[in-house]
């Protein structure tokens, strides 16, 4: 069985591939942003993986990681992001029904995130929320092959 998928790069730069898949209602939406431990200098380790975190504490429209999550939830949605060596991804999974909703999200949070950093990052409690670039890269699975 082989995939289906068409390309299209918007005049923003922006790249959409989409992968119909007529044989199921479900749809996953998934946003990837080409930041990752691979393009951080020393001094910048682990700053991808916390401005993942921080796309989460809301935006003007939903101005907390509740309003975002309730609105997830009440679409049967699973919803997560993860940090790559090079990418940084945010995806939503839900009933298509839900796509432009899901979307909406999604898009909201990367575009208007009002990104309430708690700690700071000068808080000592930083470490305990944020785990350190090594100890994030060798709990990683892929990193032990």
């Amino acid at each position: 069985m082989s995939l289906h998928y068409s390309k299209t790069q918007l005049k923003n730069g922006l790249r959409i591939i989409t992968a119909p898949k007529h044989d199921t209602n479900a749809v996953a939406v998934l946003i990837l942003v080409k930041v990752g431990s691979r393009y951080e200098t020393e001094a910048q380790a682990g700053l991808s993986h916390f401005l993942e975190h921080m796309f989460f504490k809301g935006t003007r429209k939903r101005p907390t990681y509740l309003h975002v999550s309730k609105e997830l939830d009440g679409l049967g949605a699973n919803f997560n992001a993860f940090t790559s060596e090079e990418y940084t991804g945010f995806y939503v999974q839900t009933s298509g029904d839900h796509f432009d909703q899901a979307l909406d999200v999604l898009a909201d949070m990367l575009l208007n995130g009002q990104g309430r950093a708690w700690p700071r990052p000068s808080d000592p409690r930083r470490s305990a929320w944020l785990p350190s670039p090594v100890s994030a890269v060798h709990s990683s699975p892929r990193s032990r092959l």
